[in-house]
């Protein structure tokens, strides 16, 4: 059996990229990083586009729509990616537990339902928190992201 194939596409090396990296060389694992400020997609030739040869592209961007533009246009071309494995999961496979282990030892374990909240949806959460501070120290009204914001007034005419 050949190693896997990762592709992980990023907007800049942090703190959490670079162990990642090393986890994956930890395991033999070759990893491409693909810059998705450099990224081209040939919309006209799908099945030769350069993606095709990762067995699945992990999504590490700072910009979020940057990130959800590239994932939806690699899936549609048939590339696997680790937000389209984990809606084949299930609702039976996000029920099961999963650990965090160091040097044999067990550190944590919680249920994968848990993990996705507490990990994956806390920190969304905090980018848009983020980005209405931001917004805001700029004079700047805060656009309705996931629905209205307080800056809107739902009295004024569309």
């Amino acid at each position: 059996m050949s190693k896997p194939r990762v592709g992980v596409l990023y907007s800049r090396v942090r703190v959490e990229e670079k162990l990642l990296f090393e986890a994956f060389e930890r395991r033999g694992i070759a990893l491409d990083l693909l810059d998705d400020q450099k990224l081209i997609f040939d919309l006209t030739n799908v099945d030769e586009h350069p993606y095709r040869h990762y067995d699945v592209i992990v999504e590490r961007c700072i910009n979020h729509s940057r990130a959800l533009y590239s994932l939806k246009i690699l899936n549609d071309q048939g590339v696997k990616t680790v937000k389209e494995s984990l809606t084949k999961v299930g609702d039976e496979g996000l029920k099961a537990m999963w650990s965090a282990k160091a040097g044999g030892a067990t550190l944590m374990s919680m249920p994968k339902t848990a993990l996705v909240r507490a990990i994956v949806m806390n920190h969304w959460i905090h980018h848009r928190g983020q980005l209405s501070v931001y917004l805001r120290l700029l004079d700047i009204p805060v656009p309705p992201i996931y629905g209205p914001s307080a800056d809107e007034n739902p009295f004024t005419a569309a």
